[in-house]
């Protein structure tokens, strides 16, 4: 606020002329006399609408009965006093809103920072969550390869096995074509049915002892 010690200085010389009973007593020269030269060296403290007020009010002082001068002084104290307590209100406000600032800022970070905490939470968990599927899948993958491979050598085994059988077959089928095939031996001829057959054979086979 402009002039701001002039206003505090006219404020102070009108609370003490009401103090007094608005007997112009408040100063050595007078209030009017006092207005004037506070006017004089007001500077900034004219352009504020309050003070212009107060001043229009209180023109022609000396004039005034005492019971206009106590209605005009009380007037201009109460709204010097109200342009303090606005200014006060006005930086208690600011002071509030830079605080609420501060605050709303210090939340939002937090709020920030949180959130951005259990976005790095949820990631790591998907990551680890993808490492476990991959796991997984590798695992799955590896048992099923067992899985094949053991097959393969459970047919391989059954093939090599039918195989064996198979060959052994084929050599007791030979076995038996050639026996069918390979004409008797002497010891293996058949015996002849006839008589005269039968004591040769007998002559042969049988020789006693000497």
């Amino acid at each position: 606020m402009q002039g701001r010690e002039q206003i505090i200085r006219l404020g102070k010389v009108l609370a003490a002329e009401q103090r007094r009973g608005c007997n112009d007593s408040s100063t050595e020269d007078g209030l009017e006399a006092f207005l004037g030269a506070w006017e004089a060296e007001a500077d900034g403290a004219l352009s504020v609408p309050t003070v212009r007020n107060a001043l229009e009010m209180l023109h022609g002082y000396n004039a005034m009965t005492t019971g206009e001068r106590r209605t005009r002084v009380l007037r201009a104290v109460e709204d010097l006093r109200a342009l303090f307590r606005t200014d006060a209100e006005q930086d208690a406000g600011n002071k509030g809103t830079k605080e609420q600032r501060n605050k709303g800022t210090k939340e939002q970070r937090n709020k920030g920072t949180k959130e951005q905490r259990n976005s790095e939470q949820r990631t790591e968990e998907q990551r680890n969550s993808e490492q476990r599927t991959e796991e997984q899948r590798n695992s799955e993958q590896r048992t099923e390869e067992q899985r094949t491979e053991e097959q393969r050598n459970s047919e391989q085994r059954t093939a090599n096995s039918e195989q064996r059988t198979a060959s052994a077959l084929l050599t007791t089928d030979q076995s038996l074509a050639t026996a069918d095939h390979h004409p008797p031996t002497a010891d293996h001829r058949p015996l002849s049915l006839s008589k005269g057959g039968i004591d040769h054979e007998l002559r042969t086979s049988y020789r006693p002892t000497k």
